[in-house]
């Protein structure tokens, strides 16, 4: 049977209605909005649990799956458990992590030098992204304390006609020692020769003590005073004549960041400051030392008006 040539319309013609037809509300525009919901691509909507939006799925393009252990991943089920812990799938899959490798975290992918777990821990920053990263801080470590000796002594006076204070310290490696008599102190006045300003004196209370060998009186006047280095440490009591060991203590940073790894050469005390390398111009202070390593280090950024921070030993921190 011969076959004639299909003869087609140069442009598409509307269809005649279809009495009792339903046509939906995005194709009753006519041919054109036919052609753009053809052009869309089909999608179907999963399940989802509670809190959790729907994950729409293309449906003629398959759902990437990992296996692991025996066991099918989808990083998109809401209810799957988590492929590579302590990173949740949402996370493995809106940074495009390569979650098929099971060395995973320990890479650094946009190096900034800061591996993808620990910008996910350190906040959950885009480990894609060289400008996205947890702070520097995150790695400094205590690595060691030096102590520089240091003491005061109540040498004389009374509130009325003034005090008098001793300052002695030595310093690390050093085998001379400072000394400096603050004279003529009174109540209120602030003083320190050794540490400029950092003490102030209080209080003051006469004080006496029997000699039952001899039934003489001796003076255990007593000085209070407060360190302004460290203002949430309770005041300091001196006793007349008696010296006043007062270790500072000085801390051994050490920077982590590849690139820039090693001690600072700065060893602050508290109430000193130091810069870190990839980051000049910013400037921290160190707010708490208690001198024994196991608790660490606090410190602020100057200016910031923030929190202090913790630093800790290196052995859990580094």
């Amino acid at each position: 049977m011969a076959v004639g040539a299909l003869s087609l319309p140069s442009e598409l013609e509307p269809l005649p209605a279809v009495p009792g037809a339903y046509v939906p509300e995005d194709l009753a525009g006519g041919s054109e909005a036919a052609l753009h919901h053809l052009g869309v691509a089909p999608m179907w909507l999963s399940q989802a649990a509670a809190g959790v939006p729907e994950k729409r799925l293309r449906l003629f393009r398959s759902t990437r799956l990992l296996a692991k252990g025996g066991r099918l991943y989808d990083l998109l089920d809401p209810w799957a458990p988590p492929l590579r812990p302590p990173f949740d799938n949402r996370y493995l899959h809106t940074h495009r992590l390569p979650a098929e490798r099971s060395d995973v975290a320990g890479l650094d992918l946009d190096g900034d030098g800061f591996t993808n777990i620990e910008e996910y821990e350190g906040g959950e920053t885009d480990p894609r992204d060289r400008d996205s990263h947890p702070p520097f801080t995150d790695k400094l470590c205590l690595v060691g304390i030096r102590e520089e000796a240091f003491s005061l002594t109540f040498t004389g006076g009374d509130d009325r006609a003034g005090v008098a204070v001793r300052e002695r310290r030595r310093k690390v490696g050093e085998e001379r020692e400072a000394v400096a008599n603050n004279l003529d102190l009174s109540l209120g006045g602030r003083f320190g020769r050794v540490y400029p300003g950092r003490w102030q004196a209080i209080a003051y209370e006469k004080r006496g003590v029997l000699n039952p060998r001899t039934g003489a009186m001796r003076d255990v006047s007593v000085l209070t005073v407060r360190d302004g280095h460290n203002p949430a440490s309770p005041p300091l009591e001196l006793t007349l004549g008696e010296e006043r060991p007062m270790p500072t203590y000085l801390a051994v940073l050490r920077f982590d960041l590849p690139g820039h790894e090693g001690v600072l050469q700065v060893t602050p005390k508290v109430g000193g400051t130091f810069e870190l390398p990839p980051e000049p111009g910013v400037v921290y202070e160190l707010t708490g030392l208690s001198g024994r390593l196991e608790d660490g280090a606090e410190i602020r950024r100057v200016g910031s008006g923030g929190d202090s921070l913790a630093i800790g030993p290196c052995g859990e921190s580094g």
